[in-house]
This record gives C-alpha cells, sequence and structure tokens, in this order.
C-alpha cells in the first residue's frame, strides 16, 4: 500500500514538472529604476527616515487564467477558480519594475521568489549594494530584502484602536506595513483598470 501510494505521488509530481516545463512561467521585462532616481524621489519625501534605502515592495497576487483542460488541476484554487500567481515588484511610483506570472495558484510566494532569484534569463531587479525592498513574512530575510518581525502585529486592522506602541518592533511593523502597502495599493489599481484579471473569459486554449 506505501509503496503504491508513493507511486501514485510520484506520478502526480512528474505530470506537475511536465505541465509547469509546458506552461513555463512569464517574465515581464520592465525597466527598472536606476539608484539616482530613486534617491532624488526619497530625497523629496516626508518619510525620509524611513524609505531612504527603500526601492519598493514585492508581493504576490492571484490573478485569474485560462489554461488547458490537462492543466487545470494544477491551476485550481481552493475556491475552485482557475488563477495563477504571479509575483510583482514595484516602486513608490506605483510603477511595477517586475512582473514574474504563469506559476500554479497553489505555489507559494517564497517558491516564486526564489526561483526568480535564481533562474538564468530571469534578470530580476536586484537591489544596488546598501538598498533593500519590502517584502512580508512569506519571503526568507536575505540581504536586500527585509520582511516584517514574526509574531509581531503587522495589519493596521490589527491595531483596532490601540494606537499606542508596545515597544521597538511593533513601531517597526506598524511603518513596514505602511511602506510595503504600495504594492497592495498598485495591484488594487491593475485590477481595476482590467477587470478580466479578476474574471478571466472562459476562451478554449489548446
Amino acid at each position: 500500500m506505501a509503496k503504491a501510494t508513493l507511486r501514485t505521488s510520484q506520478s502526480k509530481s512528474r505530470v506537475r514538472k511536465q505541465q509547469h516545463s509546458r506552461f513555463h512561467p512569464t517574465t515581464l521585462f520592465i525597466t527598472g529604476p536606476q539608484t539616482r532616481s530613486f534617491k532624488r524621489y526619497y530625497l523629496r519625501s516626508s518619510m525620509r527616515a524611513s524609505r531612504e534605502k527603500c526601492i519598493g515592495a514585492i508581493d504576490g497576487t492571484y490573478i485569474d487564467a485560462c489554461v488547458p483542460a490537462e492543466a487545470t488541476n494544477a491551476y485550481l484554487s481552493r475556491h475552485q477558480q482557475v488563477s495563477q500567481n504571479v509575483l510583482a515588484v514595484c516602486d513608490f511610483d506605483m510603477k511595477f519594475t517586475f512582473i514574474y506570472a504563469g506559476w500554479e495558484d497553489t505555489a507559494h510566494d517564497a517558491r516564486l521568489f526564489m526561483d526568480a532569484l535564481s533562474r538564468p534569463g530571469i534578470d530580476f531587479p536586484l537591489p544596488p549594494e546598501g538598498y533593500y525592498y519590502l517584502v512580508d513574512f512569506a519571503f526568507p530575510c536575505t540581504r536586500g530584502f527585509m520582511p516584517p518581525y514574526p509574531r509581531v502585529r503587522y495589519h493596521r486592522s490589527d491595531r483596532h484602536s490601540n494606537s499606542s506602541f508596545s515597544g521597538y518592533q511593533d513601531y517597526f511593523n506598524y511603518r513596514h506595513s505602511s511602506l510595503r502597502n504600495v504594492i497592495e495599493r498598485t495591484l488594487g489599481v491593475l485590477k481595476k483598470r482590467f477587470r478580466i484579471l479578476k474574471s478571466m473569459n472562459p476562451y478554449k486554449v489548446t
């Protein structure tokens, strides 16, 4: 029984790999910001103390997808919708600087992130020395990418009517959330502008 289960699991894994190689994630190449330009922007900002070395934010988002019938199961979400997980990077002008699309809905943000960093030819816009992106808990804490403190309240909704801070980490997470919100707002504008991203037409794909 154990061998049969193992073979079934391996078969599913092979199918996923075949589907993934066939419907390979797509990178949208966008000209990223130059150090000189974003430094000048931050020096004009009233929040320069927090943003002086930060060049943008990263997050994953779910977008409806249209895939061939044999790939449907891999892209089926828990809500029974066919969708893809898309990794997006934006700056504080709410401009996208990198898009990595095509991953199945079940793929974790960290998996997309690590693949984008390691895959040849992707040209992920790594931050210059001394600069960084804001990321959420799903991403690893590594040079150039700053997540919030774990196990400390983060979202503004977690605070309710209590606006006081319990310490440095609490205050840091509050500022982190306030700044990283730019990627959520940018994605929100995108989906509102292009409604098809939230309700993909069932075109037949062969």
